[in-house]
């Protein structure tokens, strides 16, 4: 298999990401530090900044899911003796679609307080 890049642009968005964070970085060492630095922030940058980030992780799980879902199909056509269990495809296309809408819900839960922050309407 080889190896996509869209797993080191992942990482290297973590990182803008929690640099953009106001909190100094030295005190974020575990998921709990940054989730107690995200609760502590009232900078709207910081929430635009997780927002970002939340909406490149849905696009990687629904381009995920695209590409397992076309593999499926072509599967599907193949002339073949014995039937091929198409399922696991499925599923985590499924499993990445799920995935897709947390990351959604949580994009969409910064990018609306950041505009609190900002004192626009929601």
């Amino acid at each position: 298999m080889s190896s996509r890049p869209g797993g080191t642009i992942a990482t290297l968005l973590v990182v803008v990401c929690l640099g953009c964070l106001s909190t100094s970085l030295e005190r974020i060492r575990t998921e709990r530090d940054l989730l107690r630095a995200i609760e502590a922030s009232d900078i709207a940058e910081d929430h635009e900044a997780l927002a970002a980030f939340y909406r490149e992780q849905e696009r990687t799980m629904e381009e995920k899911a695209a590409i397992l879902e076309g593999r499926a199909k072509r599967y599907a056509r193949i002339p073949r003796g014995g039937r091929v269990d198409l399922s696991s495809s499925r599923a985590l296309a499924a499993s990445h679609r799920r995935m897709a809408a947390e990351y959604e819900a949580l994009a969409e839960l910064h990018e609306a307080h950041a505009r609190q922050l900002r004192g626009q309407p929601k």
